[in-house]
């Protein structure tokens, strides 16, 4: 599958998607950028198999990565022929957040430009020398999968204290207007 690249414009309460077709058995990799800052909207990230089943969620994106496997093709006897291509659909939806209390509108732009990247992940060649078999090509499968798994973690602990510090200035907000209005 060769490497796709996408941007979008979107405003509050927008959706946009496109389709990916996708070889099987392919280990895949993406990137979401929030290039804008438009405070006061949120950008959710979908991504679902061909069977409509939403693989990836993520919530609040500003910088994310993400990797997922697309299912070996599975040969179904008198069923119809398999196709080379699965298609993958990413869906990125822009959400209003209230910044402000209320009865007071939040200012500015609401619109984000948001940038996708959706590539095969490559694995490295094997070391010169290395024997090369079921059992090896297995064993650096799941190493990368646990790779993308640490690789997931580090990016959740990452949006976990951006969120902290996102709520800590909600609340010294609401706390200046407390003791000033």
């Amino acid at each position: 599958a060769p490497a796709a690249g996408y941007e979008v414009v979107l405003d509050s309460r927008q959706q946009r998607c496109v389709t990916e077709e996708l070889e099987p058995g392919t280990h895949m990799r993406g990137v979401v950028t929030v290039a804008d800052a438009a405070p006061g909207v949120d950008i959710s990230l979908f991504l679902s198999d061909p069977a409509g089943k939403i693989i990836i969620h993520k919530r609040s994106v500003s910088e994310h990565a993400f990797a997922f496997h697309t299912p070996a093709r599975v040969a179904h006897r008198g069923g119809p022929p398999s196709l080379p291509h699965l298609p993958y659909k990413l869906c990125l939806r822009a959400s209003r957040v209230p910044l402000t209390l209320p009865g007071r509108r939040a200012a500015g732009p609401t619109a984000r430009r948001v940038r996708v990247r959706l590539f095969p992940a490559v694995p490295p060649p094997p070391p010169p020398g290395l024997l090369v078999n079921d059992h090896t090509r297995a064993v650096a499968a799941t190493v990368a999968e646990v790779s993308v798994s640490v690789q997931r973690l580090v990016q959740g602990v990452a949006d976990l204290r951006a969120r902290a510090e996102a709520v800590e200035r909600q609340n010294e907000a609401v706390a200046s207007w407390v003791v000033g209005g």
